[in-house]
């Protein structure tokens, strides 16, 4: 599976899943909490997964709220691909089919060539 589809947050600012969590449990120092602060603001995406992550009340929990949210974004991935895939028809007989019409419509016309010039 495309490793860039599980990590949105990465992709969306450059703001790591740890990063993130830190900034919510107050590890960071003044100025990398600035940086994550312009991060937010500039991203929507990002700024939801805070807040998203900000509701939880027990600090915690939020690992396993995290592991949880990206298994249940891996299986969704994993049946939506599955999905998708589906069996093209027989391409032999559709060639053969084309090929049988556009003989049929050479002949056709070579038929009313010759009727209307004896």
């Amino acid at each position: 599976m495309n490793e860039q589809l599980l990590n949105i947050l990465k992709e969306q600012g450059e703001v790591s899943e740890q990063q993130l969590l830190d900034y919510l449990s107050g590890k960071l120092s003044a100025e990398e909490r600035h940086e994550i602060e312009l991060r937010l603001a500039e991203h929507e995406l990002l700024s939801d997964a805070e807040e998203g992550l900000a509701m939880i009340k027990d600090k915690e929990q939020i690992d396993t709220a995290t592991a949880q949210l990206n298994a249940a974004l891996t299986e969704q991935l994993k049946k939506r691909r599955k999905r998708k895939r589906r069996e093209l028809p027989n391409q032999s007989l559709l060639i053969a089919t084309t090929f049988i019409i556009l003989v049929l419509i050479v002949i056709a016309f070579m038929v009313i060539y010759k009727m209307r010039n004896p």
